[in-house]
């Protein structure tokens, strides 16, 4: 209860700061195109980008608060993270991930060795502790891998791209009982996660959720320059191994 009134009182605050500085912003750039002197004009559009940037970090702060309350609540129902070992390689990994029944996930550097594995024993979420989440961003630009339980061939949610989008890993592997996904970003751009938030919820209305989420990533792929890549059989190859199914590119 405690924990949800400082989360509360956290986002009120944070929320008013990003209004009152898009207030600001919009006077600021009303002033500047009612002005007849050209230095006036010059004054309020640069004061209007200072609080445009203003903006942004207020409205970075409300994600971020999202964000960690979400993990909290995540680990307050399912418990911390517990340290799991399916392999010491990808291919092992991913292999021994194909039909377990709780999601694990798995975080690789750029040359493919093993950081951290773990589970908190939920068939749909899979997190980290603080400690390998540290030791995760010291080592940027790797691999990560999780596997999605199930019949259903489900590729990446949203969720699953967040390491993505923010530069932590450059490539990710999703695992599923008959195939898998490969998501490549290192030739790609970098996105706000809102952005990859608001893709997700075009495609997951009204679809089932394979097909949703495979709309998605090929629509994220194209968007962003990212590879998108279906591999079948198993077992599944590393990323330096052309496979035999279609590779879906920009």
């Amino acid at each position: 209860m405690q924990n949800s009134k400082i989360y509360a009182t956290c986002q009120f605050f944070n929320y008013l700061s990003a209004g009152i500085y898009a207030g600001t912003l919009i006077a600021d750039l009303s002033l500047a195109f009612t002005l007849n002197s050209i230095a006036m004009k010059v004054l309020f559009i640069l004061m209007a980008i200072a609080m445009f940037v203003r903006l942004r970090i207020e409205l970075f702060k409300i994600q971020d608060t999202k964000q960690q309350r979400r993990h909290a609540l995540i680990l307050e129902e399912w418990g911390e993270p517990v340290a799991t070992n399916h392999g010491d390689t990808i291919p092992e990994v991913m292999m021994n991930l194909r039909n377990e029944k709780v999601e694990y996930v798995a975080f690789f550097t750029k040359d493919e060795r093993k950081i951290c594995e773990s589970t908190i024993n939920c068939p749909t979420i899979a997190t980290v502790g603080k400690d390998e989440l540290h030791l995760i961003l010291q080592n940027p630009g790797g691999v990560m891998v999780h596997n999605h339980p199930g019949d259903e061939p489900i590729a990446f949610s949203p969720e699953d791209l967040m390491y993505l989008a923010n530069g932590v890993c450059n490539k990710s592997i999703v695992v599923t009982s008959s195939f898998c996904y490969a998501m490549d970003a290192s030739n790609g751009f970098r996105v706000d996660s809102r952005v990859i938030r608001r893709m997700g919820r075009k495609f997951y209305r009204g679809h089932s959720a394979s097909d949703a989420s495979f709309n998605f990533c090929l629509q994220v792929a194209a968007y962003l320059g990212w590879d998108f890549e279906v591999i079948v059989p198993m077992p599944m190859p590393t990323f330096a191994i052309v496979c035999e199914e279609t590779k879906l590119k920009k």
